[in-house]
This record gives structure tokens, sequence and C-alpha cells, in this order.
């Protein structure tokens, strides 16, 4: 495909779409009434089935001009340990209403900034959680900005059993970092992996981002030459969303030259090439994993799943979430708990759930979610598996038209061209999608 062809399917496509990391979207929240769904799905939860947990711990020592997180900057640790001891409460809670004690795949702490909290904060989140669940065979995982990770941290985490870090690159040039207000230097996050590993921590995930900032093509090339040199086990390359309408600290970075729609294209693939060239498998549309990862033997096995933490390996069908802001999954139903950090704690301190918003889900919204999952996961879909649901021909035969699909039988495959769209492809099977500017980030 040439320049020209890719350039008329941007200015045809690139526009705001979900990211499908669930489905219904959280756009279809409604405000709870009351907290009936929550404590139903908990009551109906599988003995024996393992459920992956999600630990919110929304704090920052500084703001990143491109977050577009539920986070608090603080400068002090006295909110950090005043929340933490409302979290704890939260769990107690909600697990002594659990009929039985459930098994754990997954414990995620993600935020914010997990690692600004204490050590022995996090033991005693830990420690609460294993009161309540069965933790034995669970993966621990925390999301770490590199600038608050030390040796003592990283000996730490080995010892209370971390097996993956994820953490912030986002990108090695001086000059983008200056842009984005995160400081983080190559030598400093080098130094850190060499400490992972010596403690045994093996499992190391970069998250990128591309189309921020005074990023060129030759920056992008010169921070993939860094990435290479340290061989994570994975690398998230997510395009950089300026939803200022949510984030408005995001119009500070309108003063910088922003990449536009097809040099954002040209990142995206020059870094799918590079790291393919040095050996990674691509995972859907965002992930790269090395071929020992099992992320990609989850892919190869078919049982690869994507959540609201994106692509994964986590076979759980249940996520209960704690903290604030944190969403819950259940088969029939998502809840998500407060943003408001007041109403939080003092939620927990009457006893209740600090629920804000829920979604039940119908049976089609079931099997519509099955089916863009799978879309997402392996750009491909049989509709025979999908008979309750209508196909939508005239929709599908303008994108087989403009060469993003291809429909073989009752099969749509994706192709290689249309890979950089398949959210706008597994948009028509969402009914509750309207294109409208202020609701999500652009497809590309």
């Amino acid at each position: 495909m040439n320049k020209d062809d890719i350039k008329a399917l941007l200015a045809k496509y690139d526009y705001p779409v979900p990211r499908y990391t669930s489905f219904p979207t959280a756009v279809q929240f409604k405000p709870v009434q009351d907290a009936g769904t929550y404590f139903d799905c908990l009551s109906t939860l599988t003995p024996g089935e393992p459920v992956s947990l999600y630990v919110h711990i929304p704090f920052c020592h500084s703001l990143c001009h491109y977050c577009g997180c539920h986070t608090k900057i603080v400068h002090s640790y006295s909110p950090i340990a005043s929340y933490i001891d409302t979290l704890i409460k939260e769990i107690e809670l909600v697990s002594r209403n659990l009929k039985s004690v459930q098994g754990v795949s997954r414990i995620h702490f993600g935020g914010g900034s997990p690692n600004y909290a204490k050590t022995q904060d996090i033991k005693r989140i830990l420690d609460t959680l294993g009161r309540y669940f069965d933790l034995s065979s669970a993966q621990i995982d925390m999301e770490c900005d590199p600038r608050l990770l030390n040796d003592a941290k990283i000996s730490d985490y080995a010892a209370l059993g971390l097996s993956r870090i994820s953490l912030g690159i986002q990108d090695f040039d001086a000059g983008v970092q200056k842009a984005i207000n995160r400081i983080q230097p190559f030598d400093m996050v080098k130094k850190q992996i060499e400490a992972l590993h010596c403690n045994s921590i093996h499992n190391i995930n970069f998250d990128l981002i591309i189309g921020l900032p005074e990023q060129t093509l030759e920056t992008v090339n010169e921070t993939l030459d860094k990435v290479l040199e340290l061989q994570p086990a994975r690398v998230a390359v997510f395009p950089y969303a300026h939803v200022p309408w949510m984030k408005k600290h995001q119009k500070l970075l309108e003063k910088y030259e922003m990449p536009e729609t097809v040099l954002r294209y040209e990142m995206a693939k020059l870094t799918e090439t590079r790291l393919k060239n040095a050996g990674y498998e691509t995972i859907g549309i965002d992930h790269f994993a090395r071929p020992d990862d099992s992320l990609v033997r989850a892919l190869k096995n078919g049982n690869m799943r994507r959540n609201f933490q994106g692509y994964t390996d986590d076979p759980a069908r249940t996520i209960l979430g704690f903290g604030l802001s944190s969403i819950s999954q259940f088969e029939g139903a998502y809840t998500q708990n407060t943003t408001d950090a007041p109403l939080y704690r003092k939620t927990v301190d009457n006893g209740e759930v600090p629920l804000a918003r829920v979604l039940t889900l119908t049976q089609d919204d079931q099997d519509r979610r099955q089916l863009i999952e799978e879309l997402m996961c392996n750009f491909t879909v049989n509709f025979k598996n999908y008979k309750n649901i209508p196909v939508p021909h005239s929709a599908l035969a303008l994108l087989e038209q403009d060469g993003l699909i291809e429909i073989i039988g009752s099969r749509l495959q994706v192709t290689q061209s249309g890979k950089p769209f398949v959210r706008i492809i597994a948009s028509h099977f969402d009914p509750y999608f309207k294109k409208e500017s202020n609701r999500h980030a652009k497809a590309v």
C-alpha cells in the first residue's frame, strides 16, 4: 500500500472510537442506585474458580502532562497512608460478603504510581487479601514509575512475590521527556533493569507512547535502540490520547509541535518493524512480546484475553476492583467505584461499598463482548458462532472495498492493512457507539 492510499484511509477512518478493553464500554455505565447488583454478582461466583484482583493506588509525585489516569499529585505520604487504610477497609468489607474462599490468578497494582506507596503498605494490602482469598497460585504484577524505583524497593518486591513489573517508559528522548514533564534518564532505567534481574524478576514490561509532542521518527528510532538494548519481555505501544476536555492539563502540551496522523502511523509502523526484526511477536494492536513470554503462548493457544489492563494471559473471567475509580468485571455486569476521594472514604467508613456506576449486561451484550474480544485479539471472527448477532453487511462491504477486511463465507478476516483500524471494524458491532469527538481518542 502506497503513502497516498494510507493517507486516504487515515483521512476516512481516523476518528474517535473506543479502545474496546471492555464491552459495553465505560461510557455506557449508569449511576448506581444501590449495591444490589454488585452483591448479587459476588454471591454467584463459582466456588474454586479463580478470580483476578485489581488494586488502584491513585497517587503520583509529579504531573505527567500527557496523563489520562485517575490520579492525584501529593508531596507528603500522609494522604497515601490514609487512603491505604480505607482501601484495606474496603477489601475487608467486600471480602466478608464472599460465600467461599476464591482462588486468585492475578493481582494487579495499578495507578497512578503504585510504587509511590511504602513497601510495608503494599505488604499490608497483600496480607489483607491473603486472609480472604487463596493467593497460592496468584501472579502479582505492579505498574511502576521508574523515578520512584530503587534497589531497596526492588529487593522488597521480590520478597513479597512480585513477578512482573511494568515500567512507564513512554520515551527515552530528553526533549520529549522535558515536554511531557517526565525526566527519567536511560542510565537510571538500565540500572533498575539490572537490579530486577538480580532479584529474579525477569518478567519486565515497557510501556511506550507514540504521538507525544516533540517526537519524530528519529527520536522514536533512538528510543527503540535503547529499548532493544534492555530487552524487556513485553513492550506495549500506546497512541497518545489527547483528551483535554477530560484532562485539562493536557492543554499544556499544545504549545509544542504534535505529530500529525500520518506521522503517528509511520511511528507505529516503524516501531512494529523494529520490534519484529528483533524477534518480538506482535500481539493484537499494541503489544509485543518475546517468543518465550506467556502472552505469546496464550495467543498461539487461542486463550489470550483483553480486559481493562489490555491484552492478557490471565484466564479469570471475573475481576474484583478495589480502590478509587476501580472497575469490577463479572459475567453479567460491570461496577465502578467512585472517583470522588472524600466520598470514597466516607462511604467505606460507613460500611458501604463505594460504588458510583453500574451496568447490567443483556445476553446480547455478552455475545457481542465475546465477538469484539475475539476480533481484537485474533483479527478474525466466524459469524456462525454468533447467530443471534445481525451481520452489518452494508457497512462491512465498504470496509472490504477499502481493503480493511476480507469476508470468506461466514468468516471475517482483518487484512494486514486493516489491523491499525480494527477498533473501527469492531465499532460496527457496537450498537451503542456514536461518532462523537468528545467521548473517545482517535483510532490511530
